[in-house]
């Protein structure tokens, strides 16, 4: 259950990384949080063919990172660069030694080499790592947001028939017809 209250809305943000990937997760923090509206009255659905059916109410965004090997100088560096969203947002480092064992094993056995090891993975598990949550956005490091992603955090609550959104690839060489089949 999403902990919110009629005057408070928190939209959940999930990243991961390691060591390599934290001046990229710095970039697209900031440029998420300097996009991000504060209240549910200033977000734009037009883009997604929606009208703003939501109740009035301030927007805090909860930044969870799931890190591998990220330095305690690399941590404070992202907790500056989110300094001036202070009042909407905060970041939370999850270390993958917090995981249980038998998570990391069985994808590290599994697929993991395949499909880019357990940080990639473990988006497969956040409704198990996050069950207090009903829904939560997860985010690449090398993504930069020329928008606000709030709309899409409530864009499903709008259209019940729906339970995925996700962003087009727009270097994928298939038709994104090939994706229906």
């Amino acid at each position: 259950m999403d902990t919110q209250t009629p005057h408070n809305q928190i939209i959940p943000i999930f990243m991961s990384f390691d060591k390599n990937y934290a001046l990229g997760a710095s970039v697209s923090l900031y440029s998420l949080l300097s996009q991000a509206s504060r209240h549910t009255s200033m977000i734009d659905f037009s883009p997604l063919n929606q009208s703003n059916q939501l109740l009035g109410a301030n927007i805090t965004y909860k930044i969870h990172c799931l890190i591998k090997g990220v330095t305690l100088e690399q941590q404070n560096k992202l907790l500056k660069t989110i300094e001036p969203f202070k009042k909407f947002a905060s970041l939370e480092f999850i270390h993958t030694d917090s995981l249980d064992n038998s998570i990391e094993s069985y994808l590290n056995e599994s697929c993991s080499k395949r499909y880019g090891g357990l940080l990639v993975l473990c988006r497969l598990l956040l409704a198990s790592l996050f069950p207090n949550y009903s829904k939560i956005i997860s985010i690449d490091t090398d993504t930069v947001f020329l928008g606000d992603v709030a709309s899409t955090y409530f864009a499903l609550d709008n259209d019940p028939t729906k339970s995925l959104g996700m962003v087009r690839d727009t270097f994928s060489r298939l038709p994104f017809e090939e994706f229906y089949t």
